[in-house]
Parts: structure tokens; sequence; C-alpha cells
């Protein structure tokens, strides 16, 4: 993860050096990208070097990633609602919900099938790059060579036939890609966007970053003790959460506010709208982390009663502490280094909406190198 980081503050510095605007959500994207492969997978996805002009990837490894990125990316980018002719009679007969899913899987159109083989490619590329791993590591091991780079490539291939739709691999995969690269870089994306926008909140999270130190990689047990940075990204998940909507479907016949609900048939709950409803928050459009802080009277009143980016119970996203934690180092070390300045004409910040919500043209903006020494008063 900290090596992930280190690659991003180096294009960070380039940019400063030249006055260049930058994407911040481009990017992160592929810095949260980069470390699903190494921290969940144990290998290297080497997204980071696809937009360097200096890479040293061979052509092979630029396919891989490139592969890779598309796919992920394909998959980020389509509706839930509309990426297939079969979605929406699904939302709207929800009790033939049974029969189109067959229909579906027997007939499947271009929507269907591009998704199906953009999920394809994921599990066929981690599991290729994980079987190089593992030979790559027995060759060190037993001091034996296995082949040349085209050899070894060649052997990774027989582990795709192995690995089917709905493994368990296929499973991890997903998931995986779902809770580090996407809503991560989602997460970080807007919470430094908001934060650029509210120069005097930006300020306050610098201040306790110099306290804990500019020249620390922060751990697991550091992170705990920076309340406004943890409050930053909770405010910010609030006001952008990568899932604006929850969908479920009922395990039985129920009611719900009146409302019957019949065993198969799909909810959403709007996130989105309830972490915007003045109802349950105090300027709700506002961008005020210190909510989120201990002994602030909306935190008091019980603020995770109404805040739930990663959905809640037993259905909640597996990754949270995961991707809150990947923030927080990346929020931390950027913060350690520079600060940022939005580019004109981004608020309100255009919003993409598909299976999570992103930035439509990204997060321009110019980053701004910090003095080397801290300024003390005399």
């Amino acid at each position: 993860m900290n090596e992930a980081t280190d690659v991003l503050l180096l294009k960070l510095a380039a940019a400063a050096k030249e006055n260049r605007v930058v994407d911040l959500y481009t990017l992160i994207g592929s810095m949260t990208l980069q470390v699903v492969g190494t921290t969940a997978f144990g290998v290297e996805f080497n997204t980071q070097e696809l937009d360097s002009t200096d890479t040293k990837l061979g052509e092979e490894q630029q396919q891989t990633a490139q592969r890779l990125r598309d796919a992920v990316a394909f998959i980020f980018s389509v509706s839930v609602f509309n990426f297939s002719a079969y979605s929406p009679f699904i939302f709207l007969f929800p009790f033939m919900a049974p029969l189109l899913r067959v229909l579906a899987a027997t007939f499947p159109d271009k929507g269907l099938l591009k998704m199906k083989r953009s999920r394809e490619i994921i599990i066929e590329e981690v599991a290729a790059l994980i079987r190089q791993r593992r030979l790559a590591l027995n060759e060190e091991v037993n001091g034996e060579k296995q082949g040349g780079a085209r050899g070894l490539r060649e052997d990774t291939l027989g582990v795709r036939k192995g690995v089917a739709p709905g493994s368990f691999l296929d499973l991890l995969a997903f998931v995986l890609m779902l809770a580090g690269y996407e809503t991560t870089a989602a997460a970080l994306s807007f919470t430094l966007y908001l934060l650029a926008a509210n120069p005097d909140k930006q300020q306050l999270l610098v201040d306790e970053v110099d306290s804990f130190g500019r020249d620390r990689k922060p751990s697991l047990e550091d992170l705990e003790s920076l309340p406004f940075l943890d409050a930053c990204l909770k405010e910010g998940l609030r006001l952008y959460p990568p899932a604006p909507t929850h969908i479920r479907e009922a395990a039985r016949d129920t009611e719900i506010g009146g409302y019957r609900v019949r065993k198969g048939q799909w909810l959403g709950c709007a996130v989105w709208s309830m972490h915007r409803n003045p109802k349950y928050w105090k300027d709700p459009e506002r961008f005020l982390p210190e909510r989120f802080i201990e002994g602030a009277a909306e935190h008091e009143e019980g603020v995770y009663k109404k805040w739930f980016p990663f959905g809640d119970g037993i259905r909640a996203c597996i990754g949270a502490r995961f991707a809150l934690m990947e923030a927080k180092v990346t929020l931390v070390r950027m913060y350690q280094r520079f600060t940022f300045e939005l580019e004109p004409g981004q608020v309100p910040l255009k919003i993409r909406n598909n299976i999570t919500i992103s930035p439509e043209n990204g997060v321009l903006v110019r980053t701004i190198p910090r003095p080397a020494t801290l300024q003390r008063e005399p």
C-alpha cells in the first residue's frame, strides 16, 4: 500500500514541478487497482506504470495491465438499470425475475456478453498472475529455472481452464476489485475534491497531519489517533456515497411501511437521498466533518444511525475496513507533502451514476508542494 502511494506521490511531485493540472480520480484509480493486486493477490498489476512516459514494463506486461484496467473500468461504467435489455423488466416486473434470469442466461444480449467477458478477463489475468508468481517463488526456493519468460507465461495460461465463473476465485476477484479499487478511488477523489473546495477544512487536516509528523508512514494504530482525518473521510462518504443505492432481495413475504413485499422482490435503499435529507442531517448539503467528531452535538445524537455508505447488517460490505484504511493512509501521505487547489468550474461537481458514482470529468486540481520545514512563530 505504501509502495503504491510512493509512486502516486512521485507523479504528483512531477505535476507540481511543471505546474500541471492533474486528474486525481485517474491517478488514484490506477493506484488503488495496483494496491488490490499486491495486497489481495500478492501480484503486480502494474497499472500505475501504464501512464508513465519512462515505463519499464515489457509489451506483454503492458497488455496485461491494460486489459485488467479496461475490464474493471467497463464493469463500473455500466448502469445496473439499463446495461442489458433484461434489466428494466426485472425492476418493472419483479415477479418475473426467475423467468427473466433463465432467459438472460440462455439468450444473453450484447450487454450481458460484454459484462461476462470483462469478468472473465479479470479472473483469467488474476489467475495467470498468481500462477506466475507461484512458479517464480518455486524457482527461487528450488534454485531451478523454469524456462524463459515466454515459456513461463504459456504455463500460466493453463490455470485459466480451471477457474470457472461462479467459483471462489471469481467471487473473490470481483468483490475485492469492487471494495479495493473503484469505491476507494471514488471515496478518495470526492473527499479530496471537498477538501480543495473548502480550504479552511483542508488546513485543519493539514494541521492534524503535521501534529502526527511529516516524515512518518502511518501504521494501523496511528490512524486511530487522527480523528479529523476520520471525520473528513466519513463526511465525504456521506455526501458522495460510492454506492448511492443498495439493492436487497426479500428473503420472505413481509410488509414494510405499509407496503406489501413479496419474497424475491428487489428493494432499493436510497443512500444518497438519506445522506442528504434535512430530516436526518443539519445543513445536509454542507461539508462539515465536525459532525463526526466525538462530542459534537450531531455525533452525540447518533450520527451512525443514519450513515451507511457500506450498507449495514450481515450484508454490509466485507471490504469496508480495508477501503477506509487504504483511503486514510493515502490521505495522510498526500497531505504530508502537498495541498491541492481546485480548478475553476467544478462546483458543483458533475457526477456519473452507474453501478457506483464517480466524477464525470474527474477531479482536476493543481498540486501545491508544502514547504520542507514548518514555519514556527517566534
